[in-house]
């Protein structure tokens, strides 16, 4: 008859049904595994950077009160002197709600050839018009390195 179709077609339709469901279902578990992957690879917050450094730095004033809301500046290999400036920074933090500030450097700022890079934190004050100098505080880092400072300040 016109209408009846062999049986070894029809397993081999069934076959490749199954198959295709088992790809199906290896495809899911696969995207699945790739995004429980990525989340938990991208939740490491708290880890240094590879080849990295980081800094956390505690403004106090010098009762030893936490200062939340200080504008920290991170000056790399760049000591601090009555001329430096804010503009000059190599990037600024502010302090949270402990007065810290956390600076999370990866390996490209930190020095290629030397085995330590050196990082200075400065505070500045507005008086007559002018950004001054308030609290300095200086840290030697190398790779892989998670350090704290602590940085005085006036007010």
């Amino acid at each position: 008859m016109l209408w009846d179709v062999p049986n070894n077609y029809i397993k081999k339709e069934s076959r490749h049904i199954y198959f295709l469901e088992i790809m199906r279902k290896v495809l899911i578990l696969s995207l699945l595994f790739s995004f429980v992957l990525g989340f938990t690879a991208c939740n490491d917050d708290d880890d240094v950077p590879n080849g990295g450094a980081r800094v956390k730095v505690t403004a106090k004033d010098y009762d030893g009160d936490k200062q939340e809301g200080v504008t920290v500046y991170m000056y790399i290999d760049e000591p601090i002197t009555i001329y430096t400036s804010k503009d000059d920074a190599d990037r600024s933090e502010v302090t949270n709600k402990h007065g810290e500030a956390t600076f999370t450097l990866d390996s490209r700022e930190l020095d290629l050839l030397d085995t330590e890079t050196e990082l200075y934190f400065a505070v500045f004050y507005r008086s007559g018009g002018e950004d001054m100098v308030e609290g300095t505080a200086a840290v030697r880092v190398e790779r892989d390195d998670d350090k704290s400072i602590e940085l005085k300040v006036p007010f």
